[in-house]
């Protein structure tokens, strides 16, 4: 029904523009008749053509803008009703449940019970006698096979859209996307409108007409999170039509310049004058190289840059810009309520670990979130008056404190690798403690939790590889360990889950060796979950060769010297999934879903290695899924 009224919407627009320019056309010829027949009502003739030819202008301009912001809400629509099946299966499981706010919980989690018998020894009758201890781990769900349009149609995506372009990182369908956007910019700017010297108005009008979606990309909090992606992975969008919106209003003052000398002395010049300024200070300041060496100013102009343009474009075409900036002021305002009800303010323990690792756990928050998702945290006493307002991103190591098997505190815990001046000022404020296994209490806020897994989920799966770089591990084993604790359930159908983790040193791996001999031992005892834990380590100690094996700290996993090979690990668990499939006699597995974590060149290998997969091997394994996270912006 919306479409349909839009559609007519557009036929109406069109009969009237058509109307006023053939009303135009009629003017412009009684004038040129009129000219020849009288000089001084030739005069008045051309001052009538040259009004009907600014309002036809005007028209077509005010017709194109409304349009444009037609034709992106109707993109918006078709790609949540792209989404609904994935929406509907994600609701239909109940895990849409959790992963909205943060919530103080017990101290411990339950611990979990699987029926067995206890051993027993003694001597009855003068024989000696034992019984061995019969465990019954739940048997895990019956495994689904995925259809054949899902399996192939994925396995097209891996080997086209899911791989890395040379563009700014992007992946090929992000840069699809891109093109869509930019080749749909380029057509209304140009509709109609071939001469911009003479129609200024019209690249300003396009600019305009990309407030809403700008903004709407910028929030963390939005309708378009029903799309599965968090507001970080739909970031790349924001900043191209950031830029498209910045650079329609320098075309708009460049056209104007040409034909018209600037004047600050008029209201309209003026502000014209503040909004091409702010636009130069947003564009510099975020390109990559500026927003990843200081972030904190990017951030600062970013916010300031908007607020000045989006005041000065009141000022500057007040009837035109209110209703824009009313919608800007709702979407914020509504993001802005969103964030200050996920925030959670108390107080935490921090401690630096081996490896130049930094350790914040809240002292209060136990549950709430999901695995794999990330907060935003502020910390006013570490990082001194002048930081203390900043707020940082991290995943959120562990499951919560109903989502895990193993005993102890479940309370929210973040590990940072301390490399930036943020980081490494909040591990110095730990390192100041009466003693080396103290930690300091300080008092923070935390806001979330946002992103994470959404619509792949990993339990209908009949394989998991969880690939991990340096502190991309916070992700990968909270991921872990709510399927292990799913497996102790018997609500997952996974049979075999795989970890690599790739450390530059062995000191790196001391902050999660208690807890993956934990998830080890739950899942060899409790589960029927097959569980490889695969270490590798870059810069191994000195005196030892360049390849080959070392001991390794979590029992039943092997630490190897060098990067893995990930299409052999791939290979292996493939190889396993379809040979569970012919011994079921199923047509399919129910696919292999690969999550990573890690720095970019880590995810762009693994997009790569999932690509690479032969066609006929994906499709029988059900397909293979993959969801990435990577450090940076």
């Amino acid at each position: 029904m919306s479409a349909h009224a839009d559609l007519n919407r557009f036929a109406r627009h069109v009969v009237a523009v058509e109307q006023v320019t053939e009303l135009a056309k009629r003017a412009a010829s009684a004038a040129a008749n009129a000219t020849s027949a009288d000089g001084g009502a030739g005069a008045a003739a051309a001052a009538a053509a040259k009004k009907a030819a600014m309002l036809d202008q005007t028209t077509w301009n005010d017709a194109v803008r409304q349009d444009f912001n037609i034709v992106l809400g109707f993109a918006a629509a078709l790609a949540l009703l792209a989404c609904a099946p994935a929406a509907a299966s994600w609701f239909a499981n109940g895990r849409y449940a959790s992963g909205w706010m943060l919530r103080r919980g017990s101290s411990t989690a339950s611990e979990v019970h699987v029926g067995s018998r206890e051993k027993e020894s003694g001597d009855k009758g003068g024989e000696k006698f034992s019984t061995v201890e019969v465990v019954e781990r739940p048997l895990p769900v019956k495994i689904t096979p995925t259809s054949a349009l899902f399996a192939s149609t994925r396995t097209i995506y891996n080997r086209t859209l899911l791989l890395t372009s040379p563009l700014f990182g992007l992946t090929w369908g992000q840069v699809v996307v891109c093109l869509l956007y930019e080749l749909l910019f380029t057509f209304v700017l140009f509709y109609h409108c071939l001469d911009h010297r003479t129609n200024w108005r019209r690249s300003a009008g396009v600019a305009l007409a990309q407030l809403p979606a700008v903004f709407i990309l910028a929030t963390k909090n939005n309708a378009l999170s029903l799309l599965g992606k968090g507001y970080e992975k739909l970031n790349y969008l924001h900043r191209v039509a950031g830029r498209l919106t910045i650079l329609g209003g320098l075309l708009h003052t460049l056209f104007f310049l040409l034909m018209a000398p600037l004047d600050v002395k008029k209201p309209v010049h003026a502000s014209g004058l503040v909004c091409t300024v702010a636009s130069v200070l947003i564009f510099i300041t975020s390109l990559s190289y500026f927003r990843n060496r200081w972030y904190q100013v990017f951030l600062v102009s970013h916010v300031a840059g908007w607020v000045s343009l989006l005041v000065a474009l009141n000022f500057h075409v007040p009837q035109l810009a209110r209703p824009y900036t009313a919608f800007v002021l709702v979407c914020y305002g509504t993001d802005l309520a969103c964030r200050l009800v996920k925030t959670r303010f108390g107080s935490a323990s921090v401690a630096s670990l081996p490896g130049g690792t930094v350790m914040v756990q809240s002292h209060s928050l136990k549950t709430g979130w999901r695995a794999g998702q990330h907060v935003w945290v502020r910390v006013p006493s570490a990082a001194g008056l002048l930081r203390g307002w900043e707020t940082h991103p991290f995943t959120i190591a562990n499951a919560p404190a109903e989502c895990s098997p193993l005993d102890g505190s479940h309370a929210l815990t973040l590990l940072a690798k301390s490399t930036g001046s943020w980081t490494r000022s909040l591990e110095a404020h730990a390192r100041s403690t009466a003693g080396p296994n103290e930690a300091r209490v300080i008092k923070c806020a935390v806001e979330g939790p946002y992103g994470g897994l959404m619509f792949t989920d990993f339990i209908d799966s009949s394989a998991v590889i969880l690939v991990a770089g340096g502190s991309g591990i916070t992700f990968c084993a909270s991921v872990l360990e709510e399927l292990v604790y799913l497996a102790t359930q018997g609500r997952t159908s996974t049979r075999s889950a795989t970890l690599v983790w790739t450390v530059k040193d062995l000191a790196q791996l001391e902050s999660y060796q208690s807890f993956l001999t934990g998830l080890v031992d739950v899942a060899r005892d409790k589960t029927c979950l097959n569980l490889r834990v695969l270490l590798h380590v870059t810069r191994p100690p000195l005196g030892t060769p360049s390849f080959g094996t070392l001991a390794s700290p979590v029992p039943q996993s092997v630490l190897s010297i060098g990067r893995p090979s990930l299409p052999a690990i791939l290979d292996v668990v493939a190889a396993e999934v379809m040979a569970s499939v012919q011994r079921r006699g199923l047509v399919r597995g129910a696919g292999i879903v690969v999550g990573a974590c890690g720095p970019k060149p880590l995810v762009r290998d693994v997009r790569e290695v999932v690509g690479a997969v032969q066609e006929g091997k994906a499709v029988a394994v059900g397909g293979i899924v993959c969801h990435t996270e990577s450090f940076g912006w």
